[in-house]
């Protein structure tokens, strides 16, 4: 039998438990080459976060740095389109000196003598009269003209400017229910056709139509630029009071102004032949022409005590008359009453009466609503 020389530590190194043994000696270079790696991990993780972070400052600013571009070039377009209008008003300026300093000089060198004054005076004359002449050329150059003619129809905002389009400064003036000029809350010019053009209203509507030229007329019209830089401020109120002449003219050609710029205008005028049962008016509409030289303020005084008459009267129209029913309380107001007029006589001496006219506008009912009114008897006649 043969002997085993192995030797009993040999035996020992090469059992399962001498091996785990061997083992667990090297374990604690193991964790803590996982605890390093675990760190660097952990300190990569952080740094992520804080590029992270720093991506999105950088972002933000970058927002904010497009929102300051954007608002830069705005800028830039503004102060572009102050420039433009600066030269404008530059040129003016330069305009306006020159007469002035034409003006000085000529003041100064009048008392001076010799034939260096004269000649002084003769280039001083030369200048103003270039100025004098490119204000005339402004004033008679057709786009000064059109610009007129679109500074009109703006302000009075009416499309055309034509006789039969042209509208009237109204008889009841109201602020609340005045026309505005389109895309403002400004109120629309209205002029008194038939007075002259030292009217007080119709002098200040044509300083606003110049003044709204000279402010806004570059911009409506840009080829008139250069004219409005040349016209003077004379030259300038000629042409918008000779548009205002102009447009007069269109109402004697289409009848609504007579010889003796007195307005006319049609009118309905009812013929009552009876009232029937009803209490309503029967009889014949007529148009007629017929010349109204009147104040406003006098005609709303008038329209107001019509009403409160008219109101009498139709309390006392019978129970049964259609004329008492509700729907009809709207047209018993201040702004629906007819113009009254004293009636004259051929000579044009006053009678004591007065002539009742209704707008051509008005209905056939109303027309006859009122005159079954009118025809009834006052309860509380006037002494």
């Amino acid at each position: 039998m043969a002997m085993d020389t192995t030797s009993s530590s040999e035996k020992a190194s090469s059992s399962p438990i001498a091996v785990w043994n061997t083992s667990k000696k090297g374990m604690p270079g193991m964790v803590l080459t996982l605890n390093t790696h675990g760190t660097s991990l952990d300190r990569h993780e952080v740094e992520i976060a804080a590029h992270d972070e720093k991506i999105k400052q950088i972002s933000n600013e970058n927002k904010v740095l497009w929102k300051e571009l954007d608002t830069l070039k705005k800028k830039e377009r503004t102060i572009q389109s102050l420039g433009m209008k600066l030269e404008g008003f530059e040129g003016l300026y330069a305009t306006m000196r020159e007469k002035e300093d034409a003006c000085n000089s000529l003041n100064s060198d009048s008392s001076d003598e010799g034939s260096d004054g004269e000649a002084g005076m003769t280039s001083l004359t030369q200048r103003e009269r270039a100025a004098i002449e490119a204000s005339e050329a402004a004033y008679r150059d057709n786009s000064m003209k059109e610009l007129t003619r679109l500074s009109y129809m703006f302000l009075m905002g009416v499309g055309k400017l034509t006789g039969y389009s042209l509208p009237w400064y109204p008889e009841n003036p109201d602020k609340d229910t005045w026309p505005r000029i389109i895309g403002t809350s400004d109120l629309v010019l209205r002029f008194w056709w038939d007075e002259p053009l030292s009217h007080d209203n119709n002098y200040y509507s044509m300083r606003m139509i110049a003044g709204y030229m000279r402010t806004h007329g570059s911009s409506q019209m840009p080829s008139a630029t250069t004219l409005l830089v040349a016209i003077s401020k004379d030259d300038l109120q000629r042409r918008v009071s000779d548009k205002f002449l102009s447009l007069r003219k269109a109402l004697h050609g289409v009848g609504h102004l007579d010889s003796r710029n007195c307005r006319v205008e049609a009118v309905a005028i009812l013929n009552i032949t009876s009232v029937n049962s009803a209490g309503s008016a029967e009889g014949q509409i007529v148009m007629k022409e017929e010349k109204k030289g009147r104040h406003a303020a006098q005609l709303a005084s008038r329209a107001a005590g019509k009403l409160v008459v008219r109101n009498c009267k139709r309390a006392n129209l019978p129970a049964e008359s259609i004329y008492q029913d509700k729907k009809y309380d709207t047209a018993f107001v201040s702004k629906l009453m007819s113009d009254d007029e004293e009636q004259l006589t051929d000579t044009g001496e006053k009678t004591g009466k007065y002539v009742s006219h209704a707008p051509a506008y008005r209905s056939k009912e109303l027309i006859e609503l009122f005159a079954a009114v009118d025809a009834t008897k006052d309860p509380n006649p006037s002494a």
